[in-house]
């Protein structure tokens, strides 16, 4: 059980790569994700006190929407909100 760990993540990576390599511009994509994701955790941290629900801009939470985009924004709402 202990050597699937690495294992999975060696194959998300790799196929991460794989993803990212065989489009049209592999280099292009990330930033604009990257980009978008962090634009998103602005915009919401900046109208997010109307509503009640706080996410802070932190480390994690900027990793967080850089790596992983809106998804990983939506993802931090949805945890606030089930988390409060």
């Amino acid at each position: 059980m202990n050597n699937l760990l690495p294992l999975a993540a060696v194959f998300i990576i790799l196929l991460t790569l794989h993803i990212i390599l065989k489009s049209k511009h592999p280099l292009l994509k990330p930033i604009i994700n990257i980009l978008s994701g962090n634009a998103s955790l602005i915009i919401t941290w900046l109208f997010s006190a109307n509503f009640g629900i706080i996410v802070p801009l932190n480390i994690a939470s900027i990793a967080i929407s850089s790596l992983l985009g809106m998804p990983g924004v939506i993802s931090m709402l949805t945890l606030n909100l089930i988390l409060k």
